[in-house]
């Protein structure tokens, strides 16, 4: 039960950081070195997870590709976070990793990001439509169907602490300015 706890705390903290440190970028006012703190740390915490629990290591490794691809790594603090992660994951060492999986998560990443950034920036007078593509679900139920079919949660429980962790740090953002 322990380790279930550990998955959930460090995931939570990896989407804490992870936004925190996006909100960072876009701050006109934060140091450049407080945003590569936060980088380092949010690539630690996704590396930490990735090494005591090898099952989300295809998941992480397939979110920062399709992130990469799409060009969303952008500005200091996601340097230095994806950075970090690869720099550790190929020093100390990855797990194996599903290539199908993680092909199907770049994929299902970049179709998320493209979708976002599409609702973005088009008025969708259907508030309900905006409402579901705002809470980006398609990285989310790729990952559960994944689990439903393979029996293997610790992914889904990773992505869904992550995201609690980030949605989080996202209302703090808003309120704060």
């Amino acid at each position: 039960m322990n380790e279930w706890i550990i998955l959930i705390v460090l995931s939570f903290i990896a989407g804490c950081t992870v936004k925190y440190a996006d909100f960072l970028e876009d701050s006109v006012k934060s140091r450049k070195a407080i945003r590569i703190f936060f980088g380092v740390l949010y690539g630690c915490t996704l590396f930490m997870g990735t090494y005591l629990f090898p099952l989300i290591t295809t998941l992480w490794i397939g979110v920062i590709l399709g992130l990469l691809l799409i060009g969303k790594i952008d500005g200091p603090a996601h340097y230095t976070g994806v950075g970090t992660f690869f720099i550790l994951g190929f020093s100390i060492g990855f797990s194996s990793v599903s290539w199908t999986l993680l092909l199907i998560y770049v994929i299902a990443n970049i179709i998320e990001e493209i979708v976002n950034e599409y609702t973005d920036k088009h008025k969708i007078k259907q508030k309900w439509v905006q409402k579901i593509t705002q809470s980006r679900p398609i990285l989310e139920l790729t990952v559960l169907t994944v689990a439903i079919s393979t029996g293997i949660w610790i992914p889904w429980i990773a992505l869904f602490s992550f995201d609690i962790g980030y949605i989080l740090i996202t209302r703090y953002e808003m309120e704060a300015t």
